[in-house]
């Protein structure tokens, strides 16, 4: 309704200043005619009144022609006539010229030069009030102000109904089907009926939603695309690191598998018995919770499933991971070592996507030192800003670092290190995709990756997970 209102008073305003110019002129023309046709009768009756005072003096003498202008006097007392002599260089023709009286009346005076007989050069001298002309100008102004306002009240009453049916209310579903849109409801169409400007503008609209649902949807389902893609990878990146590890594992499986295969013919052949018996069987039990222990962990870590965060404490998370890989990391003489704080830190997390993340970090570290080496990863808390914030406030931090003595890396190789299938390692080593999954996984917690390295000082790969606010 504001812009009904506005354009209401909009319209009062023109129709307004429209209607009083034209009043205001029509009032000066009529005043102007009034004035004019009052000198025209004071011509007429000063002419006549010198014709009859030049008669008379002829006839009679001068006293009595003066005589004759009391007399005109007592007749029309609005009109007053009178003789003026001893004008100073009087004019040749009639003169007119207003007065001012004290009582502030406006007074039109006309002068019509004229001579007696036995007199100086005179005039005769006719003086009419204007106050009739000036009631006459207020009542036409009141007048023209009444059918102002008459005409204002009755334009009001026609544009406010019409404006608030033709553009306050085609407006107002308008405004509100944008506030819908911007909750993201794109269902609802306005379906004006009129053919205007507005009912165009809403065929606009409604089409407009439509394409942005079309596209909401395509977006929604472009999405979905991409994060099962990005499971699918990293899926498959798990299950290349299983089969990595398979080869590395062979050995501590087959160990305890000999220990198992031997205790067991020991007590096939009755050659232990009574308390050796039992305890070769314990032995036999014992390695295959030691294997069957090592078979969940590879199988957790290649099955795939939706993230559940849970508090975990990270120090046993870590040393899971660091058990799992010993065996990769004895092949190739990488010691691990596992520095923890002395308080558990514990963080939510999902398990087996974090796992993943610290296979992929130890697992680069480790095939990053051929020839030996140590590889470290230490759980902490720091403070430390936001990634691209460098002036910002410092906040709490939930930090796990992977630290290795391998060559290093140069920096424009650090700067792409985080790219899908960007590797260093030599074909068929590596497909490119353990930093940039390990990086995905982190983000989708709230943090980041952070990534250092010298050449020929080692490289430092730090997991920051942001604390919650207490």
């Amino acid at each position: 309704m504001r812009l009904v209102l506005k354009l209401t008073i909009a319209i009062v305003l023109a129709i307004t200043a429209v209607m009083a110019a034209n009043g205001y002129a029509r009032i000066r023309r009529e005043l102007q005619a009034l004035e004019s046709d009052a000198k025209n009768d004071h011509l007429v009756l000063a002419r006549a009144v010198a014709w009859s005072l030049q008669a008379e003096a002829h006839r009679r003498d001068t006293a009595h022609a003066l005589e004759l202008l009391r007399q005109i006097n007592e007749e029309d007392p609005q009109i007053e006539v009178a003789w003026v002599d001893q004008i100073p260089a009087p004019s040749p023709a009639p003169v007119h010229f207003e007065l001012s009286t004290p009582e502030h009346e406006r007074v039109l005076v006309t002068r019509v030069p004229l001579s007696l007989p036995d007199t100086a050069s005179g005039a005769i001298e006719i003086r009419e009030s204007l106050a009739p002309t000036g009631a006459y100008a207020r009542a036409t102004a009141l007048r023209i102000g009444a059918t102002i306002l008459e005409s204002v009240l009755a334009c009001a009453l026609c544009i406010v109904p019409l404006g608030w049916m033709f553009v306050g209310r085609p407006l107002g579903a308008l405004s509100r089907s944008i506030r819908r849109v911007g909750e993201g409801f794109l269902d609802g169409k306005l379906r004006l009926r009129q053919r205007d400007e507005i009912g165009s503008l809403a065929e606009d609209f409604d089409h407009m939603c439509e394409q942005l649902a079309e596209a909401q949807a395509n977006a929604d389902q472009e999405a979905r695309r991409r994060v099962a893609a990005l499971e699918q990878l990293r899926h498959a990146d798990r299950l290349s690191t299983v089969g990595k590890l398979v080869a590395a594992v062979a050995h501590e499986i087959g160990t305890p598998l000999n220990v198992v295969l031997a205790r067991a013919r020991m007590i096939t052949r009755a050659e232990s018995q009574g308390p050796e018996a039992v305890e070769d069987a314990n032995v036999i039990v014992e390695q295959v919770d030691r294997i069957s222990a090592f078979i969940r962990q590879l199988l957790d870590l290649g099955r795939r499933g939706k993230p559940q965060l849970e508090p975990t404490k990270l120090h046993a998370l870590a040393s899971g991971v660091l058990r799992l890989l010993e065996p990769l990391a004895a092949k190739q003489k990488v010691v691990l070592d596992l520095d923890a704080a002395p308080e558990p830190v514990v963080h939510a997390v999902d398990v087996r996507q974090m796992q993943q993340v610290l296979v992929n970090l130890v697992m680069n570290a480790i095939q990053a030192q051929p020839d030996g080496g140590h590889v470290q990863v230490a759980v902490d808390q720091t403070k430390a800003r936001a990634p691209g914030d460098a002036e910002g406030k410092e906040t709490e931090w939930t930090r796990i670092r992977v630290i290795d003595d391998g060559p290093g890396a140069d920096p424009d190789v650090l700067e792409r290190m985080f790219e899908p299938f960007f590797t260093t390692k030599k074909p068929g080593e590596g497909t490119g995709l353990g930093l940039s999954v390990a990086q995905g996984i982190v983000e989708e917690h709230g943090g980041h990756i952070a990534a250092r390295s010298t050449p020929g000082a080692g490289s430092e790969f730090a997991v920051l997970l942001p604390v919650p606010a207490a």
